[in-house]
Order: structure tokens, then C-alpha cells, then sequence
């Protein structure tokens, strides 16, 4: 569907059937809520398409497995203008409900990212001291069956011989704890890095005023909340640099901690609200100014 030169399409996917197990939608409408945090937290996702055919609604609907999930993955794709690609802003296994609300047969797809990799299987291997942990995280990332990027390498060993058995998620938050590195699921690929401090790296994106920032931003504790115009490239874990003009003590590099992106093919803003953080020796954010700080989102 293209409005206002808008893109958006899916691609639904039965991993239960032999064959015409996929579709591609492109026309329909579409509403979609999308949550990312990052790291072993679930990614949450309602998707919904209106009017699909009854071959297509039947496609979509499918058994659960022993874990209780569903069988369908659905890759949702956003963008603007005809010549740019769409992006993907959700992929994900999904349980899905087809319901009938006058006049429309609405599909909805409800997506669970991290929890289809990393809470439905438990991670049994023994390794030898001096065994680095980056070793072991690939070898979890490896059996959840996702796609693995290494962005620079984790440090630290094994300093013995230990048997890790339990939940993967469960495995994988206890190495963090205390080795410290990043890990971070979205999208059905699984990212990994040192977790050494990234927010001195070059921003990603800009925000502000003339760069598609919506209202102004609001300070709750450490975080600082911005909502904006959708943007596939921000994600969990991007730098982005907030520049709020005259509001001198928010300006500046933050990390992303967790994107909520929301949208409607047939009108409206497609707008992402931001939760963002300051870390290292920048400076302190105050609720000293409500001129400042006092503003909601339009």
C-alpha cells in the first residue's frame, strides 16, 4: 500500500507445508505495534492485514508445536518512495488469529522475535578451562538456528572447566552478568559484541526539529523519551544524536535502549517513540525547567 510515498508489504510464511507455503501482500491495508528492546528481551509485534482472500487466511493459520507457538513467520518491510527498497522493520514467528468485524476479515499476527530462538530450547554443553566466552555464545546463537553477526570480539575465558545445562536465555543472561558483553536478538538474527561503551561512536541518525522528531523531549529518570517519524534504521542499540537546538542539556549522543513503532497504511503518522540513554560522563539531565522538559507529544 503507498500513501503519501509510503511502502509497506509482507511476506507470510507456513513452515508447515511442502509447497505454496509463502505469500506476499502488498496492497491491502496494514496496522502494525512493533517493541523492540534488544538483548534476550522478546521483540513483540501485532501486526494486522484486512481482506486477505480465504486461501491466504487458511495459509496463515496453522498448528502449534510442543512449545505452544505457531508454525507462521511473517517479514513485514516499511518504506518511502518508489525507488528505496523497503525495509524490515519485524520478522518473527508468529501465533495468528483470523476474525470477521463487519465488513472487513481481519488477520492478526501476533510475534514473539527472541522467545521462538532462545526461551524454547535448553543449551547442554560442557567446556574446558580457558574456553572463550565468545566461543560458547556463538555455539548457543548457532543452535537457536538464527542468524549470528559479530560485531568486535567478547572478552574473557572460562577460568575452569564448567557443564552449562538449562534454558538458553537463562544461560545466556548468566554469562552476561558477568563477562559483560552485549547480545541482542531482533529480527530472527542474533547480534553479539564486547558491550564496551558505544556512546562516543558516530551517530547513525540525527534527530531534531527540521530532522523529523515529533513534539519535544520528555525526561523520566536516566532516560530521555522522543517520539519521531518512522525510521527503519533505528534500532535497539543505535547511537543517535539528539539535537534539541536552545535545550542545550539533552543535546547530544544517546544510545537506543528500546524502539516502539507504530503505523496505518490507510492514514496517519507512521511514528516510532524512543526510550534513549545517556551513559559515560555526559551530562546530567534535571526536571528543574518545565518550559524545557513539560512538553507531551503532539
Amino acid at each position: 500500500m503507498t500513501q503519501y510515498m509510503r511502502v509497506a508489504e509482507a511476506t507470510i510464511i507456513n513452515t508447515t507445508l511442502d509447497k505454496d507455503n509463502s505469500i506476499k501482500v502488498a496492497k491491502l491495508r496494514f496496522t502494525f505495534s512493533i517493541s523492540k528492546k534488544g538483548k534476550t528481551d522478546e521483540n513483540q509485534a501485532t501486526i494486522r492485514i484486512y481482506n486477505l482472500s480465504p486461501d491466504s487466511r487458511k495459509l496463515c493459520e496453522t498448528e502449534k508445536d510442543k512449545q505452544g507457538a505457531g508454525q507462521t513467520h511473517i517479514e513485514l518491510r516499511v518504506g518511502y518512495g518508489a525507488k528505496d527498497k523497503p525495509s524490515v522493520i519485524f520478522r518473527g514467528l508468529c501465533d495468528v488469529i483470523n476474525t470477521y468485524t463487519t465488513p472487513n476479515w481481519i488477520t492478526e499476527f501476533r510475534g514473539l522475535d527472541g522467545s521462538s530462538q532462545y526461551r524454547s530450547f535448553d543449551f547442554e554443553k560442557s567446556y574446558p578451562a580457558g574456553t572463550s566466552i565468545q566461543k560458547i555464545v556463538e555455539d548457543i546463537a548457532k543452535e537457536s538456528g538464527t542468524k549470528l553477526t559479530i560485531t568486535d570480539k567478547i572478552e574473557g575465558v572460562l577460568p575452569r572447566g564448567r557443564a552449562l545445562s538449562g534454558p538458553a536465555k537463562n544461560t545466556i543472561e548468566n554469562l552476561q552478568s558477568k563477562y559483560g558483553f552485549e547480545f541482542d536478538v531482533q529480527d530472527e538474527e542474533t547480534v553479539i559484541g564486547s558491550g564496551k561503551s558505544r556512546i562516543e561512536d558516530k551517530a547513525s541518525v540525527t534527530l531534531a526539529r527540521y530532522s523529523g522528531m515529533i513534539g519535544e523531549p520528555h525526561v523520566r529518570g536516566s532516560i530521555v523519551i522522543v517520539q519521531c517519524l518512522l525510521n527503519p534504521s533505528i534500532r535497539p542499540g543505535a547511537i543517535i544524536f539528539l539535537d534539541t537546538l536552545r535545550r542545550d542539556k539533552l543535546t547530544g549522543n544517546y544510545l537506543c535502549k528500546k524502539v516502539t513503532s507504530t503505523g496505518d497504511t490507510w492514514g496517519g503518522n507512521w511514528s516510532m517513540v524512543l526510550e534513549l540513554e545517556k551513559s559515560g560522563a555526559g551530562p546530567k539531565l534535571f526536571l528543574d525547567d518545565p518550559q524545557t522538559f513539560g512538553s507531551t507529544f503532539a
